[in-house]
């Protein structure tokens, strides 16, 4: 007969008991037993060896310093060491070595909120190798208290032998990695985009970017062509013909104007279709035709509070005949030393003709990774002094 079951369910004293039996059975290496002592762990890989066993050699994908073990860590740690005990079961010798991920922001905004820092002046202020040294000790802290959490869900690994990013021996083989792979021709130069906090003045992975749905208001910009000396052509300068000769406006959608400012060039699609409108009256403020997709002409003049009667579509041309057109800067006046005072027009995969906005997509690479793609793939000018 089995002992009766306590009136009262105490999981702490259970854990605990099992927690000691571990102890008695040397589990786990690294666990206060002296060096000699054969380890259940290590013990799994000499029979292993005995019999010829493959060895396996598993590098676990590191988690972040940056607080208590939560559910996701415990998640992944469980199916690793789930996976791992059947390679022993089937007679490997497994070499499982843990680690962490003590660099980047995790950890040092948990050390800026212990202090209310908000800026990165803030930490400037305070001494930045005072700032890394705290940081140091926070990751090793909590590499301790994760280790025992580890433990704690029975993690089979080699604790006693964990790397840290931050460790000299893992950066070294991070560059001789980085050199092997520059070596095979692997490696370029470039100008890319990258996401920027502006709080810290860092750069921020995708994976730590948070995206919200917003309501918001968009707005027409219009960018009026150039004429083969750069300058905005003149109504009385503007002759009929193909939108090649003929001077105009582009109109772009936008929700985003703050960008505006760091425009380089217009996308289109070079198989759609565009029409060049001409409008009555100064409806418009531009005496111009104005350049839209050719679907969206009713749409857009609609919302431009242009009635019907006071448009007229002049002629309809091919995106690709658009490619190549330049235009002024709509803020060059403003903005004298901008850095690139003329844009010019381009083609872009993704460009939509028939979406919400007209065809055109008014684009400022320093603003969006796309828009950088977009604008090396067709050999523009680069180099936007707009960062922030």
């Amino acid at each position: 007969m089995p002992d009766r079951l306590p009136d009262h369910y105490d999981p702490n004293a259970v854990e605990q008991t099992v927690k000691d039996h571990w102890t008695d059975a040397d589990a786990f290496p690294g666990v206060d037993a002296p060096e000699e002592t054969n380890h259940a762990y290590e013990y799994a890989k000499d029979r292993s060896r005995e019999r010829d066993g493959e060895e396996l050699y598993f590098l676990d994908g590191p988690p972040f310093t940056s607080g208590r073990m939560h559910v996701g860590n415990a998640w992944g740690k469980v199916l690793k060491d789930a996976l791992l005990r059947y390679h022993r079961m089937q007679g490997r010798a497994v070499r499982a070595r843990p680690g962490y991920d003590t660099h980047g922001l995790p950890v040092e905004v948990s050390v800026e909120q212990g202090h209310e820092f908000e800026m990165k002046q803030a930490v400037e202020d305070y001494g930045v190798d005072r700032f890394v040294d705290e940081c140091r000790t926070f990751v090793n802290d909590q590499r301790a208290v994760m280790d025992d959490e580890f433990r704690d869900l029975a993690v089979w690994m080699d604790w006693d032998d964990v790397y840290r990013t931050m460790d000299p021996e893992y950066v070294d083989t991070v560059w001789d990695a980085f050199a092997a792979l520059y070596d095979r021709g692997l490696v370029e130069r470039g100008d890319q985009v990258v996401n920027t906090c502006p709080r810290c003045e860092t750069a921020v992975s995708d994976s730590r970017l948070e995206y919200e749905a917003r309501t918001v208001e968009a707005v027409y910009v219009g960018f009026d062509l150039a004429d083969h000396e750069g300058e905005r052509s003149e109504p009385s300068e503007r002759a009929s013909g193909t939108a090649a000769s003929s001077p105009g406006t582009l109109v772009a959608w936008t929700t985003t104007p703050w960008t505006v400012v760091g425009n380089q060039f217009i996308a289109v699609d070079a198989a759609g279709e565009y029409a060049a409108v001409e409008v009555d009256g100064d409806a418009v403020g531009t005496d111009g035709p104005l350049y839209v997709a050719a679907e969206r002409v009713p749409a857009v003049l609609a919302a431009l509070g242009v009635s019907k009667d006071d448009y007229a579509v002049r002629e309809t041309v091919r995106g690709s005949d658009l490619v190549g057109l330049t235009y002024v800067h709509p803020l060059a006046d403003e903005l004298p030393d901008h850095p690139t005072p003329h844009g010019a027009v381009a083609h872009a995969d993704y460009v939509e003709t028939d979406g919400d906005g007209t065809g055109l997509v008014h684009s400022a690479p320093g603003f969006g990774y796309e828009d950088s793609v977009a604008l090396n793939a067709t050999e523009s000018r680069t180099g936007s002094e707009t960062t922030r």
